[in-house]
């Protein structure tokens, strides 16, 4: 998976880029030793359904952990962050069928689609009975097996209508899911923050900072937070502050005192105390490990 940069954490795309690929459709093995850059947290550069055949595992997705395990459907988007996480000995055998917001153009579905797509990224995760489990894997193969089968003038639109089949089928087997409606506002909720925590995180620390320009309380924000992912909204502030200090160690040549005035944070001291009390050494400590 090819790296490219953006200003906050590293993406990742499923094929070598070039302008004219809408698609890429594999049966793929992950693995610890040959996957470690997507094992750590990530975007992606696309949509992406993956349905995992076999092996365990976990995913965080926003921070949410999902438990992988054979016949999981589940489905990520640009705006995701991601991270893997899969013992040594563990290896992951999943269809994956990544599509760029080309793809979706040639489908026909414009109107719905950001809605269709929207709804099947948000925390889907969908078990399909033997029934549904044919009827798909027949819709993933044939898939695979037309992407393929080289250039041709009319290949793209029958992967798009082959792709469209397979989200419509999804959409009509999540609508039975029920979801808790407390657990519905719980989600908007986080998932509000986690749009405005992206955005500034490097200037804002302050659980307050948020819930008031959500026009909502602490106590609710916190409330949110820690039914999905049993942290409080702070401690999401705290690792989103982590994940970034880390990648700009990594990453970069600055000084820990520069990294951590981009991070928001007056003085060195301040920085060194925050990183050392999340991570048990501090960020020059960290650099020298790396």
């Amino acid at each position: 998976m090819p790296k490219t940069a953006l200003p906050d954490l590293p993406s990742y795309n499923y094929w070598e880029l070039a302008s004219h690929k809408k698609i890429h459709a594999v049966k793929y093995i992950v693995r610890t030793d040959d996957e470690a850059r997507g094992l750590s947290v990530h975007r992606i550069d696309h949509y992406a359904i993956r349905w995992v055949v076999k092996g365990q595992g976990q995913i965080l997705i926003n921070n949410i952990p999902m438990e992988l395990k054979p016949n999981l459907i589940f489905m990520g988007n640009p705006s995701q962050t991601t991270q893997y996480l899969i013992a040594d000995d563990q290896e992951v055998e999943v269809y994956i069928i990544a599509f760029t917001q080309e793809l979706i153009g040639l489908m026909n579905l414009e109107k719905e689609a950001i809605t269709l797509i929207y709804d099947l990224s948000n925390r889907m995760e969908i078990y399909p009975n033997d029934y549904q489990k044919e009827a798909l894997k027949s819709l993933f193969e044939l898939t695979i097996l037309e992407f393929n089968q080289g250039e041709g003038p009319l290949r793209e639109r029958i992967l798009a209508s082959l792709v469209k089949a397979i989200l419509q089928y999804l959409f009509r087997l999540k609508s039975h899911i029920k979801i808790d409606k407390k657990n519905q506002n719980y989600l908007i909720i986080y998932t509000k923050f986690l749009f405005l925590l992206d955005q500034h995180f490097r200037e804002k620390h302050m659980v307050t900072d948020y819930s008031q320009e959500m026009f909502t309380t602490e106590k609710r924000l916190n409330r949110a937070c820690k039914s999905l992912t049993n942290l409080s909204a702070g401690k999401v502030i705290q690792k989103r502050l982590d994940v970034e200090a880390k990648r700009l160690l990594y990453f970069r040549d600055d000084s820990v005192k520069e990294i951590g005035y981009q991070l928001g944070f007056k003085d060195a001291a301040h920085f060194n105390k925050f990183f050392k009390n999340l991570n048990g050494v501090s960020p020059g400590v960290f650099r020298k490990i790396l």
